[in-house]
């Protein structure tokens, strides 16, 4: 059953100038420490597309659940490629509900200037 979907776009140029002015905050508060690994290891326009991509998506996340990003709190979900697509693992319990039983389907997309995302919770029966 769908209990929600979300999605988000982000402009890249504004996510270019926040991490300009705070290398730091930003990244550690959206990002989970696997995926700011990761983060340090890009450079250029490919690390502000992927910090742009993983904001979409857990923005996305957070409208799928009905709780905003503040809600979601971002760095406590890792969203991570594999052979199978995007998949986000919960590394803490987020409020009283337990999203790390449910299924999502996750998809983000770049452009020159965007990143878009779109994030579909499931819950099977």
């Amino acid at each position: 059953m769908i209990l929600g979907v979300g999605t988000d776009i982000v402009d890249i140029h504004r996510v270019e100038e926040v991490l300009s002015r705070n290398t730091g905050r930003f990244p550690e508060r959206i990002l989970s420490l696997q995926e700011l690994a990761y983060f340090k290891e890009l450079r250029g326009l490919r690390q502000v597309e992927f910090m742009a991509g993983r904001f979409a998506v857990k923005e996305a996340m957070g409208k799928a659940l009905g709780v905003g990003l503040a809600g979601l709190r971002p760095n406590q979900v890792a969203v991570t490629l594999g052979s199978a697509g995007l998949r986000a693992s919960w590394l803490s319990k987020p409020g009283n509900c337990d999203y790390a039983q449910d299924v999502w389907h996750l998809s983000i997309s770049h452009s020159q200037t965007s990143a878009v995302a779109l994030a579909v919770w499931e819950r099977r029966l």
